[in-house]
């Protein structure tokens, strides 16, 4: 159970970051900045002995090719969903993250 923790705490850093960085962040270095979070992201999950997937369509291909179990790819997906609510939680509730 906790590789699927640490696989929402990845999928967490990931999205936080791209959420951060298109708020408070010049364009030219937007890329840079979410390339920096994703790697952060993989790393932080693979570490810790979870997937390192971070999104449902790369789960969903480990599925097809059967490297992961039906039960696998669901739980992995709703990591990645319940990381994707908390960010959009975040962004609607707190007032720094406003788009100005």
């Amino acid at each position: 159970m906790n590789k699927y923790i640490y696989e929402f705490l990845g999928t967490l850093i990931f999205l936080l970051g791209i959420l951060f960085s298109i708020t408070n962040i010049n364009s030219k270095v937007i890329p840079l900045t979410i390339g920096l979070f994703l790697s952060l992201g993989i790393y932080f999950s693979n570490n810790l002995q979870a997937p390192g997937h971070l999104n449902p369509i790369v789960s969903l291909i480990f599925y097809l090719i059967k490297k992961i179990d039906l039960n696998e790819f669901i739980l992995l997906s709703l990591s990645h969903t319940l990381a994707a609510l908390l960010v959009s939680f975040v962004k609607c509730n707190f007032s720094f993250l406003d788009f100005k």
